[in-house]
């Protein structure tokens, strides 16, 4: 029983501070929204890049107090090369060096971002491939998938990346 009531304690001190750390980050939503002349369907990729940053950054947080992780980070305007593409990533979150996560803002047309984050999910598959030492490539716990993002702030997409087909179990 005494075990039990730790876990509940200790789940609710991670749910607390979680809690904290999305209403410092919709108090900054709130604050800048309130700042700004309008978040119609014409504000430009910069204006929407703000709220996109302040949105991955408190799920950042939550992710690394979750996983007790502390070498994921984000980068901003990250540099990417890969084997057919190159370019600059508006996010790119790391884990260990590798590439976790590629998000792409846009401030409208979805479609084409799709497209643009799927070429830089693949050139961030060919960048860590080519970090792997030969005992890290043939390790069988080892993923070959990458998590893409596409957001105009206001919709969020979600796209999975893999070289190879995704058991669900």
């Amino acid at each position: 029983m005494e075990r039990k009531l730790r876990v509940l304690s200790n789940s609710i001190q991670f749910l607390r501070k979680s809690m904290t750390t999305l209403e410092q980050c919709m108090n900054e939503i709130t604050l800048r929204l309130s700042n700004l002349e309008t978040m119609q369907t014409n504000a430009n990729e910069a204006t929407r890049c703000v709220f996109i940053t302040s949105i991955l950054n408190a799920s950042l947080a939550i992710v690394r107090r979750l996983t007790n992780e502390e070498k994921i980070y984000i980068s901003y305007q990250k540099g990417i090369s890969g084997e057919e593409a190159s370019g600059r990533v508006d996010y790119a979150i790391k884990g260990n060096e590798d590439f976790m996560c590629i998000a792409e803002g846009k401030p409208r047309n979805v479609e084409i971002g799709y497209l643009q984050n799927i070429m830089q999910l693949e050139s961030a598959y060919h960048t860590n491939k080519k970090k792997r030492t030969a005992d890290e490539a043939f390790r069988d716990d080892d993923y070959d998938y990458l998590y893409g993002i596409v957001s105009t702030a206001t919709e969020w997409h979600f796209i999975v990346f893999a070289t190879e087909p995704l058991l669900y179990q």
